[in-house]
């Protein structure tokens, strides 16, 4: 029964509907916290794999049948860098390669929107990870502030369910 539910008035039962396109719940996760992610060198860290960046929320669909729309803007730092959504563990939206931004070391706001079709009602936690693109050394950085030293921006992510 996509898009119904079952309602009662005590003594008799009936289906009752949702419009599709109707919004039944919104997650969100906002940090204003600086992070930085650092490959090559010293860092123990690999060019060119995947890293959390600490951006991530979770959200439960109360139907099979339900979209799951994703916001995400975030405030970073890198010479280059990709970036990938997931949910749970599988990476969603352009897949493995995920979606690219180069912004420069002093920062730049990214932003990027996906709607998903889980097909569950279980739990779905919703990350975003970067890949470091700099040959053998390089930083991310999350929320740093255009003067490198304290976080002065914040990041969200925003998931949204939406009755399909």
């Amino acid at each position: 029964n996509n898009g119904k539910y079952l309602t009662t008035n005590g003594s008799a039962t009936s289906w009752g509907s949702i419009n599709p396109g109707t919004l039944l719940q919104v997650q969100s996760s906002t940090t204003s916290t600086q992070s930085c992610t650092s490959v090559g060198g010293y860092s123990g860290n690999s060019a060119d794999d995947w890293y959390d960046i600490g951006l991530s929320v979770s959200i439960t669909p109360s139907s099979t049948y339900s979209k799951i729309h994703i916001t995400i803007n975030m405030f970073v730092s890198s010479a280059s860098s990709q970036y990938r959504l997931l949910r749970n563990s599988t990476s969603i939206g352009n897949g493995n390669d995920g979606f690219t931004g180069l912004p420069g070391e002093t920062g730049s706001t990214l932003g990027y929107n996906y709607l998903d079709s889980p097909t569950t009602t279980s739990a779905c936690t919703y990350k975003v990870q970067v890949k470091i693109h700099t040959g053998s050394n390089g930083t991310f950085c999350l929320n740093r502030g255009t003067t490198g030293t304290t976080a002065q921006w914040a990041s969200t992510i925003t998931a949204m369910e939406i009755t399909g």
